[in-house]
């Protein structure tokens, strides 16, 4: 029993719960209430370990999930960029075609848009 407390007053004191101590010694409960009080720690223990298993789960996800948001936004503007340069570059085939078109050396098309 000594170890759940233990466990239970650190938890407590790592999230910054504060405890209050009357600097008194309650009296020894008798033994039946000794069994509930146990069993009362030992569910607290166990409801405390399945927390922390989830908030260490949830941190992991998250960290996982920030990376790929990052990933995304980098690809995003990856393609952005790569689009962009597309469209310069049609830019500068179109200019070179018409500049070849007043020479008389390429034919025009029309496009409808």
């Amino acid at each position: 029993m000594e170890r759940k407390l233990r466990y239970l007053e650190k938890e407590i004191r790592k999230d910054g719960i504060p405890i209050l101590d009357t600097g008194d010694n309650p009296e020894a409960p008798n033994p039946r209430e000794m069994v509930d009080l146990e069993a009362t720690l030992e569910k607290l223990e166990n409801e405390l370990r399945e927390v922390n298993a989830y908030a260490e789960s949830l941190k992991k996800n998250f960290l996982e999930l920030t990376e790929l948001k990052h990933i995304l936004r980098k690809t995003q503007t990856f393609f952005e960029e790569a689009l962009h340069d597309q469209h310069m570059t049609e830019e500068a085939v179109g200019l070179m075609t018409e500049e070849a078109g007043h020479d008389g050396l390429a034919v025009r098309q029309l496009a409808f848009d």
